[in-house]
């Protein structure tokens, strides 16, 4: 065993640095060191180096929160002309690194194909296509990690070969929850 440690009200407690926040920056590190910096964020040593390589530790429920946003659609998006792009669900990131996920209910008025896209109107992160042979309706769904420089819209958009919905209900989902776009950072 490397070491047992005891306390009466915490077995370790790492002082925080009396001055700046992140990772270090200066200085020989090992694999394995833990660092506190000055707001108590904590950080491990993954690879030795001067620096070295750091992750920051994520710590549960009770100590870390996420930063997401999303977009569902108020009401219904009518699609009144096949081979015109729709928009739906949309939503606003700030500079980071995101996950996104998209579920997209359509329906089509007759058999057709449906495409969706992911994207912030200029770069795609993920597409998909569907086939139906009968009016339906389709769950489409779409995800990506997106990394963004400044302030950006994503969206989610569809075009037909006929015309349809993108539904903002459904009988099995409450008004809003049928086309939804969230985006959770990660970095």
């Amino acid at each position: 065993m490397g070491g047992a440690f005891e306390g009466g009200l915490a077995a370790i407690r790492l002082v925080p640095a009396a001055s700046g926040t992140g990772a270090p920056t200066t200085g020989a590190h090992q694999v394995g060191e833990l660092y506190a910096d000055s707001t108590g964020a904590l950080f491990y040593c993954t690879v030795a180096g001067s620096p070295g390589t750091w992750l920051p530790v994520v710590l549960g429920s009770s100590g870390a929160s996420l930063t997401t946003v999303e977009a569902s659609l108020a009401s219904d998006v009518s699609m009144s002309s096949g081979g015109t792009w729709y928009d739906g669900p949309s939503v606003s990131l700030t500079t980071g690194t995101w996950l996104l996920v998209a579920s997209v209910t359509i329906r089509l008025d007759s058999g057709a194909y449906l495409v969706g896209k992911l994207w912030d109107g200029t770069n795609v992160e993920a597409s998909g296509q569907h086939d139906a042979a009968n009016p339906t309706n389709i769950q489409m769904g779409l995800g990506g990690i997106v990394t963004v420089s400044s302030t950006t819209t994503w969206k989610v958009s569809f075009v037909a070969s006929t015309s349809g919905t993108i539904r903002a209900t459904t009988i099995a989902q409450p008004t809003g929850q049928a086309s939804k776009l969230v985006g959770i950072k990660v970095g």
